[in-house]
Formats: C-alpha cells, sequence, structure tokens
C-alpha cells in the first residue's frame, strides 16, 4: 500500500490530487474569501452591503433544494430529478394559485404532495429495484419535466398572489425573506442531521450500509427516506422560485440541474458517503452564486461562466474522491 501510495504521489496526476485536497480542506470558506479578495481589488461595487444580500437572495434557492441534496449525497446518491421537480413546482403553484390569496394553502400542499411521490418513487427504484440513483433520477427528471410540459401545455399559465410573493421578494429590515428561510432550513437540517437518532442513523448508512444493518438499523428506509427529503426541498426552493418570479417558467430546470449537487461536493461532502454539512453546503451555493456574480460583473459570456464553474465541480470531485482513497 505504501509503495503504491509512493508510486501515485510520484507522478503528476498523484501530486495533483494532493495539491487539491489540501485546497479542498482549506475548505468553501477559503473559495469564498479568495472571490471577495478578487472583487475588492477589481469589483469593490460587489461587495456593497445592497449587492451581498441581493447575491444571497438569488442563492437562497439554489441553497434550499442543495440542503436536500446534501441528504442523498451522504447517503452515496445523488438527485438529478430535483431540477424536474423545481419545474413542476413552479408551474403547479402558478396555475393553482392563479393570483389568488385563498389559494395559497391548497397550491402549497398541491407541490408538496407531488414533492412526497417522487421522492418516494425515487426511494424505491433505487432500494427496491436496485437501479443506481443516477439512472433513477435522471428517469424521473424526465417524467417531471415532462408532466409539468403536459400540464402547461407547454404555455405556463396563473400567477403568484403578491401575498404569497413576499417569500421571494419581501424583506425583512435588510434581509430578503428568501435568505432568511433558507438559513432557517439550514440550521434545521444541520441540527437533525447531526443530532437527531434518525439523522446519524442516515449518515451511518451511508458511511457503511453493511455495518448499519448489523447494528439493527432499518437500511430500507433510510435508503428512501433521503429522497423524501431531497424531493420536499426541491419542492420548498421552487416554491421561493415561483414567489421571486412571480409567474412560471418552464425553463427554470436548466437553472438548477447540476447546481445543487455541485454546492454539496464543493462544501465538503463525501461522494463516499456519510460525511458532510449542511452549512458547508450552504456556503457551496454561495461560493457558486458569487463566482457566477463576479463573472457576470466581467461581461463574460454565460458559455465562459459554465466552462469555469464546470472545471471548480470536477476539480472538488476530483480531491474528494483522493481523499477518500
Amino acid at each position: 500500500m505504501r509503495q503504491a501510495s509512493r508510486t501515485l504521489t510520484s507522478g503528476l496526476p498523484g501530486t495533483l490530487g494532493i495539491h487539491l485536497v489540501r485546497l479542498r480542506r482549506l475548505g468553501v470558506y477559503g473559495g469564498i474569501l479568495f472571490l471577495i479578495v478578487i472583487a475588492a481589488v477589481l469589483q469593490p461595487a460587489l461587495l456593497r452591503p445592497r449587492q451581498l444580500l441581493s447575491i444571497t437572495n438569488l442563492a437562497s434557492v439554489l441553497g434550499i433544494v442543495a440542503v436536500g441534496q446534501t441528504f442523498v449525497t451522504v447517503s452515496r446518491g445523488f438527485d438529478i430529478s430535483q431540477a424536474g421537480l423545481i419545474a413542476l413546482t413552479v408551474v403547479l403553484s402558478n396555475t393553482t394559485m392563479n393570483g389568488s390569496s385563498h389559494n395559497i394553502a391548497v397550491g402549497v400542499l398541491v407541490c408538496l404532495l407531488a414533492g412526497l411521490i417522487v421522492g418516494i418513487a425515487n426511494g424505491l427504484f433505487i432500494t427496491f429495484f436496485r437501479i443506481p440513483s443516477i439512472v433513477a433520477t435522471l428517469g424521473t427528471f424526465s417524467l417531471t419535466s415532462g408532466a409539468a410540459v403536459i400540464y402547461s401545455g407547454g404555455v405556463p399559465s396563473g400567477s403568484i398572489p403578491l401575498t404569497f410573493r413576499v417569500i421571494g421578494q419581501g424583506h425583512v429590515g435588510p434581509f430578503p425573506v428568501s435568505t432568511l428561510i433558507w438559513i432557517v432550513v439550514t440550521l434545521a437540517a444541520a441540527l437533525y442531521l447531526h443530532r437527531t437518532v434518525t439523522g446519524r442513523a442516515l449518515l451511518a448508512c451511508g458511511a457503511n450500509k453493511a455495518a448499519a444493518r448489523q447494528s439493527g438499523i432499518n437500511v430500507f428506509f433510510y435508503g428512501v427516506w433521503p429522497y423524501v427529503l431531497s424531493s420536499v426541498a426541491a419542492c420548498c426552493g421552487g416554491l421561493v422560485f415561483a414567489a421571486y418570479m412571480g409567474l412560471p417558467d418552464l425553463q427554470v430546470s436548466s437553472s438548477y440541474m447540476l447546481g445543487p449537487i455541485a454546492s454539496a461536493v464543493v462544501g465538503g461532502t463525501s461522494l463516499a458517503g456519510g460525511e458532510g454539512t449542511m452549512l458547508g453546503t450552504s456556503a457551496g451555493a454561495f461560493f457558486l452564486t458569487l463566482l457566477s456574480a463576479l463573472i457576470i460583473s466581467f461581461n463574460m459570456t454565460e458559455g465562459v461562466r459554465m466552462i469555469i464553474t464546470g472545471v471548480i465541480i470536477v476539480a472538488a470531485i476530483y480531491a474528494s474522491q483522493k481523499e477518500g482513497q
């Protein structure tokens, strides 16, 4: 093993892996600090309090959805269906609420019910039928995206009532309501994952399913449960997005295809399972949003932003794998 390690680290890929692991251990907070330094030198207007709060407002949807993704990632899975579920939530919330505050409760319940159904379906496909998570959730992504198009007829209608738009557009003092919701969701998820029996059992299943089974943990339940949490979080994020936009948008899924997974991995969640923090994931969501804002401030094209973000995601995943070896 030691000889293999020496062989690995003697070559360029191994050396690169070591450096990436060291960078990853600095944490996403170091990455945020690095972006802030760049912005302070080249784009100081981006660091004005009002602009930073605007960035947190934009990051809130990604942060909420990524919190749900973290439950799946720590259990050694991926949930790509979140993006399609966000699109379906946006369409359903607009049509069911239809601009009337009297329909808010019904609209929210319909969206959460859809998320619950999708989450259970994902969990059963993966746990009972043993379909790889990336394949199963890619299938449900297509189903939910198609359902959004069919339900809306390709021309979404309806609108979000003004009283509900406050969660996406409103402020409490200088702070966006969406940012406050994001903070509450993150803290609640962190407490659940690390301070409750079911949360620690979920982590144990992700770290070593065989050992968890021998300890008496219901690994079937904890195979399904993370996908339920992930889908519900996607619906919550979709509702905040719908409130922010006020009108339906069928193209929203493209914006959240890989962002939640990237936020979790960049934030330090291990792809090997059993390790991750909600605070790190939320920091990852803020990092990616701040990076996008910085790129836009330099008048770079969307293609450049996607390339830079992609390189960071690949580097974070590679470093996570090297660290797990």
